[in-house]
C-alpha cells in the first residue's frame, strides 16, 4: 500500500514538471502588471535630463501596453522604454534606434508595444521619461504590462 501511494505521489509530480502550472497548462500568454496607475512625478528637464520611472522589469517575446495619465493634462513628455542593458551604458544619452518605445506628446498617452504577430524579444526593459517642461516637474499615472 505504501509503495502504491509513493508512485501516485512521483507520477503527480512528473506531470507537474512536464505541464507546469503558470497558466493552467493551456499555453496561453500571461499578462503581467508591473505598474497599475502608479504615481510617478519627474523633474523638469532642465534639473534632471531623464529618469528611469519603473524597471529593470523582466519581459518575455510577447507585448507590452502602457499608459501615461496627466494629472495636469499639460505636460510635456517623452516616455521611451529600453533594454536595461542600453540604458545602463548609456544613461540619458541614447538613440531611437535603441528603444522599442520613444514617443513624445502633450498630455495623456496610451499604446502597445510589439504584437502577437510581430512581438518584442525578451530582454529586461526600463520605463524611462524626461519631463520637456520648460519648468514646473511632470506629474502622472503610469500603467505598464507585458503580456508573453
Amino acid at each position: 500500500m505504501q509503495t502504491k501511494v509513493k508512485t501516485t505521489l512521483l507520477l503527480a509530480a512528473a506531470l507537474l514538471g512536464t505541464v507546469g502550472c503558470s497558466d493552467g497548462g493551456t499555453g496561453a500568454a500571461v499578462t503581467y502588471v508591473y505598474a497599475s496607475a502608479e504615481p510617478i512625478v519627474v523633474p523638469a528637464q532642465n534639473v534632471q535630463p531623464c529618469l528611469s520611472v519603473w524597471g529593470p522589469e523582466d519581459v518575455g517575446n510577447g507585448w507590452m501596453h502602457y499608459a501615461i495619465d496627466d494629472r495636469g493634462g499639460a505636460d510635456n513628455i517623452r516616455a521611451v522604454v529600453i533594454s536595461d542593458s542600453v540604458f545602463a551604458g548609456k544613461t540619458c544619452d541614447f538613440t531611437t534606434d535603441q528603444t522599442v518605445l520613444d514617443v513624445t506628446f502633450t498630455g495623456s498617452k496610451s499604446g502597445d508595444i510589439g504584437s502577437n504577430v510581430d512581438p518584442l524579444f525578451a530582454d529586461t526593459y526600463d520605463f524611462v521619461v524626461t519631463c520637456e517642461n520648460s519648468d514646473g516637474d511632470c506629474d502622472f499615472n503610469l500603467t505598464w504590462t507585458a503580456t508573453f
